[in-house]
């Protein structure tokens, strides 16, 4: 069951909610396409591949098969394959070697999913030897050494863990390398997915800005002229949905309750990206910063920075740590900034 953007609204009148992390947004016909096939997913029990660029929402996606599914009331395990360490990575997966440690061990991953579902984020990064047995999991074989190795051909559903899998790269070229196993790819190509990316789903930006807001309180919540949702539905967006949605948190944060134009909005884009040696080749600066005669821009953008280190500052009560996770940034940047502006901590913290 998928609950749309309008039914979502519904709850607007809450200070602020927790977001569901399963539900597909949007009312475009990318949106629609997606949970046309996630539904499909769903009622499959046999490995799923989602592909599509990073931040996008596999992860979402991944959830809604989840939630739309026979196995929503078992496990939904994520293994964060670039978090692996090489080292440990078939114990903590497979179980395999944990018998050799005196310490209990908690149940390997697979374990946990017993009856469930098991998402590996970022696929591509799993070494050859975790890839190998996968695969042969996949093909119905048991693993020696591995304890209690989930039979997939069991009649008993609790047997059985599912297999979702996301990726960012592209598997062909990495197969190409010997870097991934074309066996693996097959089997879990058995059902495939392809998120896309915002840029092609640009009719659901303002209704997904509405949504993110629903996660602050109402008093932070701003709204946007035409100029501000036409620059929005114009730029490139290269970190997809994540990248919409930390600019939601900053403007929140940044003018909280205010009414936002191009050239704010302009700003709080610019302060979340990358330094870069060129210009991406689809930006137009006279649209993203609103150049006019007199317009400096690095005055500008120093003062929008001065102003949201304060804000995530006085919001943080003067701890640093927090305003810098409220910032989005690393503690030590945080306090660079802090130095450059020139402020002071003490004058941030609560008394009493």
């Amino acid at each position: 069951m998928y609950l749309r953007h309008r039914e979502l609204k519904a709850g607007k009148e809450a200070e602020f909610e927790r977001l569901p992390d399963d539900v597909i947004i949007g009312d475009g016909g990318a949106a629609h396409s997606l949970r046309q096939m996630v539904a499909l997913a769903a009622a499959s029990d046999g490995p799923l591949l989602l592909t599509g660029p990073a931040g996008c929402g596999k992860k979402v996606a991944a959830r809604a098969v989840y939630a739309a599914s026979p196995q929503r009331n078992h496990p939904f395990v994520t293994v964060n394959v670039a978090a692996l360490a090489e080292q440990n990575a078939i114990e903590l997966l497979f179980g395999i070697g944990a018998e050799q440690h005196r310490r209990a061990r908690p149940p390997s991953l697979f374990a946990q999913a017993r009856g469930g579902m098991l998402f590996f984020d970022e696929i591509a990064d799993l070494s050859l030897e975790c890839q190998a047995l996968l695969e042969q999991l996949l093909n119905h074989a048991e693993i020696p050494g591995m304890p209690s190795s989930p039979k997939r051909n069991s009649a008993e559903p609790t047997d059985k863990v599912r297999i979702i899998a996301a990726s960012s790269q592209c598997l062909a070229s990495k197969i190409g390398e010997d870097r991934f196993r074309q066996d693996l790819y097959y089997h879990l190509s058995l059902l495939s997915i392809h998120v896309p990316p915002l840029r092609q789903r640009r009719e659901d930006i303002a209704t997904l800005i509405d949504y993110f807001q629903m996660a602050h309180p109402t008093a932070q919540r701003f709204v946007m002229d035409g100029a501000a949702l036409q620059l929005l539905e114009a730029y490139h967006w290269p970190g997809n949905i994540r990248e919409l949605r930390n600019l939601v948190a900053r403007a929140c944060l940044f003018h909280p309750g205010r009414p936002l134009g191009a050239r704010r909005m302009a700003a709080l884009l610019t302060m979340g990206q990358p330094l870069r040696s060129k210009p991406h080749r689809q930006s137009k600066p006279n649209d993203l910063v609103g150049i006019g005669p007199g317009f400096n821009l690095k005055a500008y953008l120093d003062d929008e920075e001065l102003r949201f280190i304060q804000s995530a500052l006085q919001q943080a009560g003067g701890i640093v740590q927090h305003a810098a996770d409220l910032s989005g940034l690393k503690r030590t940047t945080f306090i660079e900034k802090m130095k450059r502006y020139g402020i002071n901590q003490a004058e941030f913290k609560k008394k009493g």
